[in-house]
């Protein structure tokens, strides 16, 4: 299996941390340690804007699904809101007390969320006055790496090796615990039942989150040692970037020549433990994006509010443990999962 660079987007100087398609794939939105937000035609390769305003290396981008505004997060520990066609920054949210890793957000752009080294995950209401966060989520041991904004959903990796899931409107948090620092989540694809996880023990599990958690499938080939390596899927292909230089491939239920990821096969005797168990919520849980009576009103109107006050809710912590050895042909000697 081959592949050639299509374009090369230039326009940065020094590395390029994160890098992101707007909704109609035509345009790539960049983040470089050169405090630059650059917006880039993917066909062309032309640089069709750039964003200044960061005054530390750019960590993360998001950019609305009406591709009219875009959400960057760095090191100077604040996440900016820009409208993309004017190049203006519309907020600046502040709240985090170190480095913002990771931004998402919803849908028409109205929540935002960030997630930080100082273990936390900030959401704001863009449609709400006060610039402060909404809600400051606390769980996490560790840096938070990877964020995933759904409907209802917050779903966040860390380095303490826990993926979370946050059901705002049931103030119920699922603990998927994959024992090696998370740097990457992502939903599979059309799967929304499914997400792609990728840790710093090099490999990649894909987990059934409506069933038991179970990792029903594992990719191993890339290398993921040392730094915040991303990875995604359409549904069909997982694709992964590698400190080895390459960019990694795989097709689910083919495995492919050593250089590409491998899929390693879950079978009956890979289970994992998971324990289920009922937990008190630190504090409330506030519906972060809900409109019931249709009538457009922001959260200032007491009908649009549902606060969550439940003594004892449903947390499940499952525990996976995957070790792959792989020698330096990327040959599967060992596959562990306990």
């Amino acid at each position: 299996m081959s592949a050639r660079a299509q374009q090369r987007l230039t326009g940065h100087t020094g590395s390029v941390n994160a890098a992101v398609f707007d909704s109609t794939g035509d345009y790539v939105v960049s983040g470089g340690q050169d405090k630059q937000i650059l917006l880039s035609n993917a066909s062309t390769g032309r640089q069709v804007q750039a964003y200044h305003g960061h005054g530390w290396a750019v960590q993360g981008v998001a950019v609305s699904q009406d591709s009219s505004q875009l959400a960057s997060c760095g090191g100077d520990r604040m996440v900016f809101v820009w409208d993309i066609s004017t190049t203006q920054i519309k907020r600046k949210l502040t709240g985090h007390r170190q480095r913002v890793d990771c931004v998402a957000t919803n849908g028409d752009g109205s929540i935002v969320a960030s997630g930080s080294f100082d273990k936390t995950v900030c959401i704001w209401d863009l449609r709400a006055a006060p610039r402060t966060p909404l809600q400051v989520l606390k769980e996490s041991k560790d840096g938070v790496a990877s964020l995933v904004l759904t409907e209802s959903e917050i779903i966040a990796g860390s380095i303490d090796g826990c993926v979370r899931t946050y059901d705002m409107r049931n103030a119920k948090v699922v603990e998927d615990s994959l024992e090696s620092p998370v740097v990457s989540v992502s939903v599979a694809g059309s799967q929304q039942g499914r997400l792609l996880v990728g840790c710093m023990d090099s490999t990649i599990q894909l987990l059934d989150r409506e069933g038991d958690g179970r990792a029903v499938a594992a990719f191993v080939g890339h290398k993921c040692a040392e730094y915040r390596i991303q990875c995604d899927s359409n549904g069909q292909t997982v694709v992964s970037g590698s400190e080895d230089g390459l960019c990694h491939s795989a097709y689910w239920g083919k495995k492919l020549e050593s250089k590409y990821l491998v899929e390693v096969t879950m079978t009956t005797s890979l289970t994992h433990k998971h324990l289920v168990y009922e937990t008190g919520l630190p504090k409330p849980y506030r519906i972060v994006h809900v409109d019931p009576d249709g009538d457009g009103d922001d959260a200032e109107n007491p009908d649009d509010m549902d606060w969550i006050n439940r003594g004892h809710e449903e947390k499940a912590k499952r525990r996976i443990r995957l070790k792959v050895t792989v020698d330096e042909e990327n040959q599967i000697h060992e596959v562990e999962c306990g």
